[in-house]
């Protein structure tokens, strides 16, 4: 009977917890952060020590942040980071923050860093430059993890959702409208003075088409005159002789006797 009285009263000082695979357990001696221990069962003494359970799976901050941009517009940002502790360092997080971590220091880094980036671009430039700044973003707040010595992995970040002011937004949308509507102008000129090209070169082809048959014609006329002059060579000059003649006749005809033509008026 004594015995049992003894194991109980042992058993009275003993405690014992189960430390799952994904929590490690923070180890308090008389309130004192005294390091980590799980996974597995952990035997302990309930009088002097406790036991703080802090989960090592990936983790999800949210962040939001009004910022200006470098020619200072103004644009929300909603962001989600992912995150977890370093397992055998989880009693370094608790020392520090307690159960505040996401709240108090990873919410401000956020933030800061948010506020950096945005403030290096213009804002018609933050959507195409997205990819980028969530890489700037996420390398700033690992910067400030490290600086800090904060034992925490960051291993996602995400740009949510961005967003500008009403009057900007309805000044980019009123610029993509003229953009567009430029490029559509654009190309309306364009096809006319293509059209109009073809039409010059229509019209150059043309005329010099009209050109060449009048040259054709011409020479054409030329050589058919020749043609014409040589096969009538005797009647030609006949025609010539008569033109130039005076009217008077010549005083002697015939060929080897010359007789004399004697006027009997």
């Amino acid at each position: 009977m004594k015995k049992i009285i003894l194991a109980l009263s042992l058993l009275a000082f003993i405690g014992c917890a189960q430390v799952d695979q994904t929590d490690r357990a923070v180890v308090k001696v008389w309130g004192e952060v005294d390091g980590v221990a799980g996974p597995g069962l952990i035997w302990y003494n309930p009088i002097s020590t406790s036991l703080h359970k802090m989960p090592i799976t990936n983790q999800q901050a949210k962040g939001h942040m009004e910022a200006s941009s470098k020619d200072m517009q103004k644009v929300n940002t909603d962001v989600l980071v992912n995150f977890h502790y370093v397992p055998n360092k989880v009693d370094s997080i608790y020392s520090r923050f307690g159960d505040d971590f996401c709240h108090g220091f990873l919410d401000a880094r956020i933030i800061e860093a948010i506020g950096i980036v945005i403030s290096q671009y213009k804002a018609d430039t933050i959507l195409a430059m997205r990819d980028r700044m969530q890489h700037e973003m996420k390398a700033a707040i690992k910067t400030k993890m490290d600086s800090a010595n904060v034992p925490v992995i960051i291993d996602g970040f995400v740009i949510a959702n961005i967003r500008f002011s009403d009057e900007y937004s309805r000044a980019i949308e009123a610029k993509q409208v003229a953009e567009q509507e430029a490029a559509r102008a654009e190309k309306i000129l364009d096809k006319v003075e293509k059209e109009n090209e073809q039409k010059v070169i229509a019209a150059r082809a043309d005329s010099t088409a009209k050109v060449i048959n009048a040259i054709a014609d011409s020479i054409e006329t030329a050589i058919k005159l020749k043609v014409l002059k040589m096969s009538n060579v005797k009647e030609y000059i006949t025609l010539k002789w008569i033109e130039s003649w005076d009217g008077k006749l010549p005083n002697v005809v015939g060929n080897d006797k010359m007789m004399p033509i004697v006027d009997l008026k």
